[in-house]
């Protein structure tokens, strides 16, 4: 919900009136914490969970330096809340922006014109990542989806 739903609901179901600008200040003073529910169902997977328990315990020998974190984000037109009924009809777009993360910064930023794809993930990782990466480093990727 907006902080204008709360306030809309609070007067209809309380009969309390508040400015919606002050939402925040009353969530964040009375210690209400919003936490998410949901996580990737990718978690459930037994092959990943043993290859992230892996992950775990070999990280104590892994100098910070080394790791180089391949990180994906995007936005469509097609996104809307939950609930809402009218959304744009067949004029959608998509733009993915993809980078390296390092302790020390991102290296190897890009942002993409469409979802990333198999060949663009490859052309990313051999024109854009490579380049940057030094000898003895770990490239980390999450998977995203299974594979068969």
């Amino acid at each position: 919900m907006t902080l204008a739903e709360i306030a809309d609901h609070l007067l209809k179901v309380h009969g309390e009136r508040f400015v919606p600008s002050r939402g925040l200040v009353i969530l964040r003073s009375s210690q209400h914490h919003v936490q998410k529910k949901s996580h990737a169902s990718e978690q459930d997977w037994p092959d990943a969970a043993a290859e992230r328990a892996a992950w775990r315990a070999s990280q104590s020998g892994i100098g910070i330096h080394r790791l180089v974190f391949i990180d994906e984000t995007g936005a469509s037109t097609k996104m809307a809340r939950r609930y809402v009924a009218a959304l744009p009809h067949g004029h959608w777009k998509t733009t993915t922006f993809v980078g390296a993360l390092r302790a020390t910064g991102m290296p190897a930023p890009i942002v993409l014109d469409g979802p990333m794809d198999g060949p663009a993930f490859e052309a990313y990782v051999t024109q854009v990542l490579v380049p940057t990466l030094r000898p003895g480093e770990i490239v980390v990727a999450l998977r995203r989806q299974k594979c068969s």
